[in-house]
């Protein structure tokens, strides 16, 4: 019953978050990607110790991102880490700026998304066709509430790789 109920509660949190996204208006804000992922790394290998998280990329000066950019990472990386299938899962993020996009690559080697979860994103979800948590969905939100898009493929040999793409503002 304890359990059931922690876990009902952090439901409920998730969901504050993403109805908070959902009303406000889209905008970026100037952040260092290194410390947000800084952040998410710290804050992710505080619940999972053994978890390994690489983070590979090149910073020339802040960028622009929606606010709750650290959330959606954050999100992918714990997933990635929760539905791992070995003991400390290992999760590679590897970040690109060009002069149009931000584009956050987060890689697994867990068993991978299944295609259900990835098809019920960006439709209603409804009592037959709903995805198992709302992780993907954070997100997803997240990213395509200021234009951006969220990309799926395999990891070679196993996994899954999700793809932050965002417009990019401009430089601060």
């Amino acid at each position: 019953i304890r359990s059931t109920s922690e876990r009902l509660i952090k439901l409920a949190e998730k969901q504050q978050r993403i109805t908070t996204q959902l009303e406000s208006t889209p905008q970026t804000v100037a952040a260092e990607l290194s410390t947000v992922l800084r952040r998410v790394t710290e804050t992710v290998t505080e619940t999972f110790p053994n978890a390994e998280i690489v983070v590979e990329a090149e910073f020339e000066s802040p960028v622009m991102v929606p606010p709750r950019i650290e959330l959606a990472i954050s999100e992918l990386v714990t997933n990635a880490i929760e539905h791992a299938d070995v003991d400390a899962g290992r999760v590679d993020v590897t970040v690109e700026t060009t002069d149009g996009e931000v584009s956050i690559r987060i890689a697994d080697v867990g068993p991978g998304i299944p295609e259900m979860e990835i098809d019920v994103l960006g439709t209603e979800e409804g009592p037959l066709f709903h995805g198992r948590g709302v992780g993907l969905w954070i997100a997803y939100w997240v990213v395509t509430h200021v234009g951006g898009s969220l990309e799926f493929e395999g990891n070679v040999p196993r996994g899954s790789v999700v793809t932050i793409r965002i417009p990019r503002g401009f430089e601060s």
